[in-house]
């Protein structure tokens, strides 16, 4: 973002951006996915769940951003290019991640090990392996685009 800054006219700042939100998510699940009671675990992500749609639906607000990074901002906080706040969006990652666990079990996986020479599924094996770097390119892709327009 700081390189963005500098090179375009862009004033570009990120306080708790998408990445951030997925490293406290996958912190998250890894505590929530070692607990061995799947009961206890769609209540605790229940629980999670309501508690977004509290943080989304009431927009609560205090006087500093100390708890910018779990979505409740300031009064006078100015929404940047990338914020992604804890709350609501660990809801939809953990759901996601619970339902996925529940119904996928380790001996039944999506897709076997015989499938890995299937040329349809290449491209997404690629994306799904290096997505971090996929991440990272369509920036300055997008923001070129954009310029030009």
């Amino acid at each position: 973002t700081y390189t963005i800054s500098f090179v375009t006219p862009i004033n570009i700042c990120v306080d708790f951006g998408v990445i951030h939100f997925y490293a406290v998510a996958i912190l998250m699940w890894s505590a929530i996915s070692s607990i061995h009671n799947d009961k206890f675990k769609i209540f605790l992500v229940l629980m999670l769940f309501i508690f977004s749609l509290y943080i989304y639906i009431v927009h609560p607000k205090i006087d500093n951003n100390a708890l910018l990074a779990i979505g409740i901002p300031s009064v006078d906080y100015i929404y940047h290019m990338d914020y992604f706040p804890v709350f609501p969006w660990i809801s939809v990652f953990l759901v996601g991640a619970l339902i996925g666990e529940l119904i996928f079990s380790k001996e039944r996986l999506l897709l076997q090990e015989n499938n890995s020479r299937n040329k349809l599924l290449t491209p997404f094996r690629l994306i799904g392996q290096n997505g971090l770097k996929v991440y990272m390119g369509h920036l300055p892709i997008l923001i070129a685009i954009i310029m030009a327009i």
